[in-house]
């Protein structure tokens, strides 16, 4: 039987104008996403085919790793949204969204710090 593994990917995807996820006439997203696939190679297609799905490209790819529960213990948010994703892409063997913001969301956060 073989193990199915799952893969983290944080990554930066243009949106088309008309994608499910494009609340806010963004320009981009900046998230992070959990995949199934066996290699890393196999994620990063399935980064492609969940993006594409849903009128969305990849701009870049910051991180990509194989999910380790026991990487995952410190007690945040993320950390807790990653293991709950994690454990229903290992089931369903479906990419699942776990985080992200819109260039615009972005931009205003920059402009607050500022």
């Amino acid at each position: 039987m073989t193990k199915h593994a799952a893969w983290i990917i944080h990554f930066k995807a243009h949106m088309d104008e008309f994608s499910l996820m494009n609340l806010d006439g963004s320009e981009y997203i900046a998230g992070i996403i959990i995949v199934p696939g066996h290699s890393m190679r196999a994620a990063l297609d399935a980064l492609d085919d969940y993006l594409s799905k849903n009128r969305m490209w990849v701009m870049d790819v910051s991180k990509c790793e194989r999910y380790v529960p026991e990487n995952f213990t410190a007690p945040t948010k993320e950390n807790k949204d990653i293991i709950e994703v994690a454990e229903t892409v290992l089931i369903y063997q479906a990419s699942e969204f776990v985080s992200g913001a819109s260039s615009k969301v972005l931009e205003d956060e920059e402009g607050e710090a500022t």
